[in-house]
């Protein structure tokens, strides 16, 4: 019985320090990227194992700016310009604050991660020669979009390589590979945040605010 009872201390004693590793690399992430201020990455987004192209994404503050093959998102913080250019068709509506992935709000997808999810350290993954530490992470709020997430973060530098999201109520997997990520950038010099209308005259607008 006595072996038993050492099992069972080892077991949680792990499951403990995987819990108290997991969300010190979560909170770690959040600061990281908060003190990047204005930064841009680029991302490959493949689905269900179907390489579907290349993107980018700029973030300053809880502005953000997202294009992604004919697509194109505006974001001041509050509002959002959701741009089709194949519909020829703009969607408007308020932020979700509750969006937690890099495809719908870059500026708060790593935000309070350790309070919104129970997340678990798996270990060091070794890619392309490359070392990364593995969370997965469940979704507190069984309504949440996003019910799984797989991330990678680099060992060195501890910013997102890879992130894996299973779509709540879907079988569909989404891999998002980060390729770059650079800082200081001044991404609002081209007017990146700012939607003009005046450029999409011909196009239908949709506004749910």
């Amino acid at each position: 019985m006595k072996y038993l009872f050492i099992v069972i201390f080892y077991i949680s004693a792990l499951c403990c320090y995987a819990d108290s590793n997991s969300d010190k690399l979560l909170l770690q992430l959040s600061s990281k990227l908060n003190k990047l201020e204005t930064y841009k990455a680029t991302f490959n987004v493949i689905v269900d194992g179907d390489d579907i192209g290349v993107g980018e994404y700029l973030v300053d503050g809880d502005k953000f700016y997202i294009e992604i093959l004919e697509k194109q998102i505006f974001s001041d913080g509050k509002v959002q310009y959701d741009v089709n250019n194949d519909e020829r068709e703009v969607i408007i509506d308020k932020v979700d604050s509750k969006e937690r992935d890099v495809l719908s709000n870059p500026a708060n997808a790593f935000n309070e991660l350790s309070t919104l999810y129970t997340h678990t350290y798996v270990g060091e993954i070794d890619i392309l020669n490359q070392k990364y530490d593995l969370l997965k992470l469940v979704a507190k709020d069984k309504n949440s979009a996003i019910m799984y997430v797989d991330l990678y973060l680099n060992t060195i530098s501890g910013l997102p390589y890879k992130i894996v999201y299973k779509v709540n109520d879907s079988e569909n997997i989404i891999e998002v590979i980060l390729n770059k990520i650079v800082k200081n950038v001044d991404s609002d010099s081209d007017g990146k945040f700012k939607f003009t209308k005046s450029k999409y005259k011909d196009y239908e607008f949709i506004d749910f605010r």
